[in-house]
């Protein structure tokens, strides 16, 4: 059993515990801060039980810090993604800004995300939500110690290459991406968010570069890092293949890597 599934199950084994008068909780009192409110400290506690707190999951009191927290550590999302078992669930019930509460997911589809949380109803209980619902403010991404190593060559291993070169070149703007080499939601929506065109230079352009030369057969001219046309840089030559590719597929020869175009070039 791996880190993700061990969390999900020591809180799941919590289920109906109850807390006493005013905050009174066994986690409240593990961490120091008996007589407030616990939700953090519950997930704290789950972590410190498998093993990765302060490690893979700070220890944390309060929602909004904790996000904070894992901001930096890159491991949060604000994205409406479909997240995993054993990823952390924020909520902002009032849409004020701040996090008011923290639950673990136990399992999600394109619809819905269930959950175990603490200090919910004075409760640990489960609860299922709308993956769409406005209130839910973030996730965090454990990098969970027994995760898959990065996929081997292959269709896996080019989306892991583009999931490396988006947290590269835009991770610190919009977030980091799971580099999992799942072609998910997460990575999909990311894509409608940017566009490449002429005068750009960053590692997604070199990404592109390289689908366009050594899985597309275009020729981007003898020159760049290594000689192949592949330096990271969108200029003239790799917009006037950018523009032929779109008209070999159909598309508006516009010269700029949009959604359609990555999509199609992928």
């Amino acid at each position: 059993m791996g880190k993700r599934e061990e969390i999900v199950e020591i809180a799941l084994s919590q289920k109906g515990y109850k807390e006493g008068p005013n905050n009174d909780t066994k986690y409240g009192e593990w961490y120091g801060l008996n007589y407030n409110p616990w939700c953090a400290m519950f997930v704290s506690w789950c972590a410190d039980q498998v093993g990765i707190l302060d490690t893979l999951i700070p220890k944390f009191a309060g929602c909004t810090t904790g996000f904070r927290i894992m901001s930096d550590m890159g491991i949060t999302t604000k994205e409406h993604i479909v997240p995993q078992k054993g990823d952390l669930i924020f909520f902002d019930w009032d849409r004020s800004g701040d996090y008011d509460h923290v639950g673990i997911v136990t399992d999600a589809n394109e619809s819905s995300v269930w959950t175990v949380e603490g200090n919910h109803d004075d409760n640990v209980d489960t609860y299922v939500y709308p993956i769409d619902a406005s209130y839910i403010a973030g996730y965090a991404r454990p990098k969970y110690e027994d995760e898959p190593e990065p996929p081997k060559p292959g269709y896996e291993q080019y989306v892991y290459d583009y999931q490396v070169a988006w947290n590269q070149t835009y991770g610190d703007k919009y977030g980091r991406i799971l580099e999992d080499g799942i072609f998910g939601p997460q990575t999909e929506w990311s894509k409608t968010k940017v566009y490449l065109k002429r005068g750009m230079k960053n590692h997604l352009v070199g990404w592109c570069q390289c689908r366009l030369k050594y899985h597309k057969g275009y020729d981007l001219g003898n020159y760049g890092v290594n000689h192949d046309g592949v330096d990271d840089d969108f200029g003239s030559m790799t917009a006037s293949v950018v523009g032929q590719f779109q008209r070999d597929n159909g598309l508006e020869a516009d010269e700029i890597i949009g959604y359609d175009t990555i999509t199609i070039l992928f």
